[in-house]
């Protein structure tokens, strides 16, 4: 059964489901001056080729294909992702298209729901973590991450249509893919707006 899409199948009448945009921790680095600073996956830049439902990168100029990524780029049909890894260059996609080689972006973009923090359970989950500032809870299809202090991991963010930048403190909630999407619900800390 997917409670999830039982559930916002309810609350999407009075918040709707809004593409969110995902930046991957990859750990740490330091600044100019020796500090720490996190680090984060940037949108891949290549030349492809699409030939039916097959991706062939024939030069990769920034980052890295992973699977889950949505493909943009002249000719691309809307809401190509990156099903799974066929070899070193070719990847399944999922829509079967004839375009290239041309060059194309990849990102990880996924749908889910941002909420203010409501609920005793979770403000005491987040009260006993010492989380401080605007808090919100964030239900998406696909997974992310918090903190992973043993690989020096931050948090992922998560960027809304409208720009916000969302740290994520907390995994609430994991449901894996078992024959349906997987999702999860997150607290997350407003990092820039209102």
């Amino acid at each position: 059964m997917n409670l999830r899409a039982l559930a916002n199948g309810l609350t999407v009448t009075v918040n709707p489901n809004s593409p969110l945009l995902i930046r991957v921790s990859v750990g740490q680095g330091v600044d100019a001056a020796r500090r720490p600073i996190p680090l984060y996956d940037s949108p891949n830049a290549f030349v492809g080729t699409i030939a039916g439902d097959v991706l062939t990168v024939s030069a990769l100029t920034q980052g890295q294909v992973v699977v889950g990524q949505t493909l943009t780029g002249v000719g691309v049909l809307p809401r190509t992702r990156v099903l799974a890894k066929l070899s070193d260059t070719t990847w399944k996609v999922s829509v079967p298209q004839t375009i290239g080689p041309v060059a194309m972006i990849g990102e990880v973009r996924v749908m889910g729901q941002v909420q203010p923090v409501e609920g005793w359970k979770d403000i005491q989950q987040l009260d006993a973590m010492n989380i401080q500032g605007t808090r919100y809870k964030i239900y998406l299809y696909g997974r992310i991450e918090a903190i992973v202090r043993p690989s020096s991991q931050g948090g992922d963010l998560i960027i809304d249509a409208t720009g916000k930048v969302y740290l994520v403190a907390m995994v609430f909630e994991y449901w894996p893919a078992i024959g349906i999407p997987e999702w999860c619900s997150v607290a997350a800390t407003l990092q820039n707006g209102e």
